[in-house]
């Protein structure tokens, strides 16, 4: 379906400024380091072969490997993920052969245009390499605190990068394949690493030596000790690719963790947007889903945060989905990633029964699936993830669980939205997509950040802000006051309770808070919306103040606590508990914010999702795609348990009534689409007022 109304541009990275300030570390948003980003890896659907203990002596064969790779290729893979002796340094003895079997393995899946990934690590000496551990004590990792050695190798180690990328060297001249996912080339734990190299390394940034003592998990000592590790994985693995190139210059490198939102993940020095600036053009996940039918809110919301990362670098992202038991279960977290426009990469399990091979190339090779390096969010609202903030306090309940319960009620309305980065706030021109701007908790904030998000707002931008937002500068020192309130027209006093009584008028009725309510001093130029109740006393909770032509609305209070689903990882227990009045009041002030018409909007039965994309370059610019997901089955409850290995309890009840699509300028007819569809049913969009197109798709659909 044609339209022309909206070019989203695809803005590369701009410059943070300088990285070390005042004896601190920023985390904001670098620049991209390195030239080539192989394409090939959008779209991807990629395939492990092995588990990481194999030893690839069963894919020796050339024919047996010739076999292997007709099959994978006729379902629709276009990548392997090529594992097995995974602890290299336990087999130094067999080394060459290997990066043989991995060339025969490699041989055979280029035949039929699937590209191979290397898959594992050298860092980590378990019992079989205890002699390399001995011979190479100077290269291990050291606690912070006691100096004691880690069977770990320290990856600022000189002689240990030397080593690996001459091993890596080796390794693409013998295999030819197309890419590395490198295993634990990490810090072991926060309180990693206090060797020799990385004392020196760390006073040379900055200028001051690394401290012993770091148990807090909000000081100086253990924020700059995290961003500063947050560079040394980065740094080194582009030392490594750049090793890598000179063999096979269009080698790339993944990188991946399991939730790099999470502020405890930031703790140990993950900045999964260092890896992609430095080195990594795919960027993935480890989705630990034991169940993704009834877990797909966190995958939603985590693979919108992995594309902010593809669309601020533009790179391909991926999703490692493998824990799926069922067929159903595989065909529904693709459908998942395809309106997230993450790669997929699954287990072996789905390729071991040939029988079901008709099922998978359906939707593996299905010929209609959206383009994903040209397709952007079809929204005009912005919402945060400020690294800065991640790595100023490395607890959940400092700003995660309430800033992914807003996430994750924005979703369950079908409210389309892009997930922003520091430096999207950091460089001026980056915000002109958005007409909203929501920043939920984000507490870190910079002066510049604070004049490019002020001239948005005085353009006709409208910015959501919440509780601490602008309360600590970007190195995570707190400020005597909101670095906003002049703007936001609030003084920021103290917290006052920890659970409330939203008064009823602004957006419904009245209901009980569970998060934090703050009290603030609302300014002469502002307008209280809402307020709340706590020990009998009534509080400002939504404070309006104009700015320029657009407006900043404050909200007082943590609306999204306790609304945030997690992941469900093996034996976990499901605890998401949904509050009616909190989503309402979270998914008016959104629309309340809006000024102008929304791009895409939708009516649809509850447990219907929808997310929209635009294309904005090549032959189908203007397209719009929109996928729409049947989740109306889900029916686990709090105190329910999911365990990997089972298989997904998938039932997909019919659809009751019609699903409306709301848009603007459509032109021609709407087309929809299912794998799992003979054919295609043209849906005659209808006129409204002032360019306005309903779309109506048939629930039976």
């Amino acid at each position: 379906m044609g339209k022309k109304c909206w070019v989203f541009l695809l803005l590369l990275g701009a410059s943070a400024g300088n990285l070390f300030a005042a004896n601190s570390i920023s985390a904001g948003t670098l620049d991209r380091q390195y030239k080539a980003v192989n394409t090939n890896f959008y779209n991807a659907n990629c395939a492990s072969v092995f588990d990481n203990m194999y030893d690839r002596a069963a894919m020796a064969d050339p024919v047996l490997a010739e076999a292997y790779a007709k099959r994978l290729a006729g379902m629709g893979t276009d990548v392997v993920v090529l594992s097995g002796r995974h602890f290299r340094l336990n087999y130094p003895e067999e080394w060459r052969q290997i990066a043989q079997n991995a060339k025969i393995i490699a041989d055979a899946c280029h035949k039929h245009g699937i590209k191979v990934i290397e898959h594992h690590e050298i860092t980590i000496p378990f019992v079989k390499a205890n002699q390399f551990l001995l011979d190479h004590l100077d290269w291990m990792q050291q606690d912070v605190r006691t100096g004691e050695i880690w069977r770990w190798i320290c990856p600022n180690n000189e002689e240990f990068i030397k080593f690996y990328s001459e091993y890596l060297q080796e390794f693409q001249r013998i295999s030819g394949v197309d890419g590395y996912m490198l295993d634990e080339l990490d810090m072991a734990g926060a309180a990693a690493c206090g060797c020799n190299d990385c004392r020196r390394l760390y006073e040379e940034k900055l200028g001051e030596p690394m401290p012993y003592e770091i148990q807090e998990k909000t000081g100086a000592a253990q924020r700059n000790l995290a961003r500063y590790k947050s560079h040394i994985k980065p740094r080194i693995k582009s030392r490594l690719l750049k090793a890598i190139r000179e063999v096979n210059p269009q080698a790339v490198v993944l990188t991946y963790c399991s939730d790099h939102s999470d502020p405890r993940v930031a703790g140990r020095g993950i900045n999964l947007a260092n890896e992609a600036a430095y080195f990594s053009s795919f960027v993935g996940w480890e989705v630990m889903n034991a169940d993704c039918f009834a877990g797909w809110r966190p995958w939603m919301r985590f693979g919108k945060m992995r594309a902010s990362i593809g669309n601020y670098y533009g790179i391909p992202t991926w999703s490692l989905n493998r824990e799926q038991r069922s067929k159903e279960g595989v065909y529904f977290a693709w459908a998942l990633s395809q309106c997230l426009k993450n790669s997929i990469w699954f287990t072996d399990f789905i390729m071991r029964d040939p029988a079901d091979a008709d099922y998978y190339r359906k939707f593996l090779k299905w010929e209609h699936a959206m383009p994903f390096q040209h397709a952007r969010c079809l929204t005009d609202t912005g919402f945060m993830l400020s690294n800065q903030t991640r790595f100023t306090d490395f607890t959940r309940g400092f700003f995660w669980l309430d800033a992914m319960g807003w996430a994750d009620m924005l979703l369950e309305e079908d409210r389309q939205f892009d997930v922003v980065l520091d430096g999207d706030t950091e460089n001026p021109g980056r915000l002109e997509k958005y007409n909203v701007l929501v920043l939920v908790g984000q507490a870190a904030m910079s002066g510049a950040q604070k004049e490019n998000l002020a001239e948005w707002v005085a353009q006709g931008g409208n910015a959501i802000i919440t509780t601490h937002t602008s309360l600590y500068d970007e190195y995570g020192e707190k400020r005597d006051d909101l670095l906003l309130s002049d703007l936001a027209g609030v003084g920021f006093e103290k917290q006052v309770a920890g659970s409330y009584t939203v008064d009823g008028g602004f957006a419904g009725g009245a209901f009980e808070g569970r998060g934090k309510l703050f009290s603030v001093k609302p300014g002469k130029d502002s307008k209280v919306l809402m307020t709340a109740s706590a020990g009998g006393e009534k509080y400002p909770l939504v404070v309006e103040t104009p700015h320029g032509k657009g407006r900043f609305i404050y909200v007082a209070a943590e609306l999204g606590f306790g609304n945030a689903e997690m992941e469900l990882r093996n034996n976990s227990v499901y605890r998401a508990v949904e509050t009616p009045g909190d989503r309402k009041l979270v998914n008016h002030l959104v629309q309340y914010a809006r000024t102008g018409r929304e791009p895409i909007r939708f009516e649809l039965p509850e447990g219907v999702q929808a997310i929209a994309h635009q294309i904005h370059e090549g032959e189908r610019k203007g397209d719009i795609h929109v996928h729409l997901l049947n989740t109306t089955g889900k029916d686990i409850k709090p105190g329910d348990k999911r365990q990997f290995g089972v298989p997904e309890k998938m039932a997909f009840p019919a659809v009751k009534g019609s699903l409306k699509i709301f848009t603007y300028n459509v032109a021609g007819d709407a087309v929809a689409r299912s794998p799992m569809m003979d054919g295609e049913v043209k849906l005659k969009p209808v006129a409204g007022k002032d360019g306005l197109s309903v779309i109506t798709v048939p629930g039976k659909l």
